[in-house]
């Protein structure tokens, strides 16, 4: 994600420690929690590798201002080379409850055709824009059938042909797309359900203004903060 001319990958915090958010207990069956994390810089160009946690048990990672470690979304800073830059932008998607939304990530390892993403979409359960959000947290709900390896996934309002906008303009075009970036998605509100949770653009925003003046003083990331490896991962995924 670009921010302030900078790249940025956002992701769960449940993903980088390894585990889960409410009890604190592993999510591996074996019971362990990552230190390093493989990224695709390009589809088909190599990996690189993050560190998590170095030596001295300092975490690279940055977590949300006020909510802290309360909040399922954290940032580090990658190279320009990782991934496609993407861009917040003030909403203007007209979209309520039982409106089309989608989750763009790998469900269970699977990609689509060239490594690309997989789009699962669902349905908005609660409305993006309550001030008060699900759990009293930046959060609103959809409805979409997710699985593992979709957690920190981006959540677009998707239209074709035709958009509503919030500020009560139409637009109809047959050949036309529109595309907005609303949340990250962290997971399901239990198992059993398909019911998930989405954190708001807003909510990553603000941990991104947070992480970009915490770092500004740098101008580049230290040599031995990302490695390169061009062998592909494992398969697997965090939990969804």
């Amino acid at each position: 994600m670009e921010w302030s001319g900078r790249r940025w990958l956002v992701t769960n915090r449940h993903v980088v420690t390894g585990r889960d958010q409410t009890s604190g207990q592993p999510l591996s069956s074996h019971g362990g929690v990552p230190d390093r994390v493989r990224i695709r810089t390009a589809p088909k160009e190599g990996w690189i590798e993050q560190i998590l946690i170095d030596e001295d048990g300092k975490t690279h990672w940055f977590e949300h201002p006020t909510l802290g470690s309360e909040a399922d979304i954290v940032c580090f800073e990658v190279p320009p080379s990782v991934g496609v830059p993407e861009h917040l932008s003030p909403r203007h998607i007209l979209a309520d409850r039982a409106d089309p939304i989608s989750v763009v990530g790998y469900p269970m390892g699977a990609t689509g055709v060239g490594d690309a993403a997989v789009w699962a979409t669902g349905f908005l359960a609660s409305a993006i824009d309550d001030a008060e959000g699900y759990d009293s947290k930046p959060v609103f709900l959809i409805d979409c059938r997710t699985r593992e390896g979709q957690s920190g996934s981006p959540v677009y309002l998707f239209r074709r042909g035709m958009l509503s906008t919030l500020s009560g303009d139409i637009h109809a075009d047959p050949g036309r797309s529109w595309s907005e970036l609303v949340g990250i998605y962290s997971g399901r509100i239990r198992n059993g359900t398909d019911i998930g949770m989405v954190w708001k653009a807003k909510a990553v925003e603000e941990l991104l203004v947070a992480a970009d003046l915490k770092t500004q003083t740098y101008t580049s990331l230290p040599d031995n903060f990302l490695r390169m490896s061009l062998s592909a991962p494992s398969a697997g995924g965090g939990r969804s």
